[in-house]
């Protein structure tokens, strides 16, 4: 089975934006706004539940060819275990899987 990722309820919304630094993703939760990178923005969009981590990095390796494999199967790891870690993604998760259930066991 493949693993897979999706956006997580405590995100409130999101809107991609062209900032100084180019595009990328600003994140807007219930503790406040994030503001992700360009490598961050490029993961998130791909957390729709339908891509594998295997599909996110090969689409990271089409964009930054010149970057390690290792590298970039590091940083989307730190990516993806922080953004769980904060609220923003639920991991392992299955559109067949019942929403209650996972408020519940989120939600004290």
């Amino acid at each position: 089975m493949k693993e897979r990722s999706a956006p997580y309820p405590r995100v409130v919304y999101w809107k991609s934006e062209v900032g100084e630094e180019g595009p990328g993703i600003l994140v807007y939760t219930f503790h406040g706004l994030i503001r992700l990178n360009q490598t961050a923005s490029l993961i998130w969009r791909l957390l729709d539940g339908g891509h594998s981590t295997e599909e996110i990095l090969f689409a990271l390796r089409d964009r930054f060819p010149h970057v390690p494999r290792e590298r970039l199967q590091e940083d989307l790891e730190k990516f993806l275990s922080v953004a769980e870690t904060e609220g923003l993604i639920l991991r392992h998760w299955s559109p067949l899987q019942p929403y209650g259930v996972i408020f519940e066991e989120l939600v004290p």
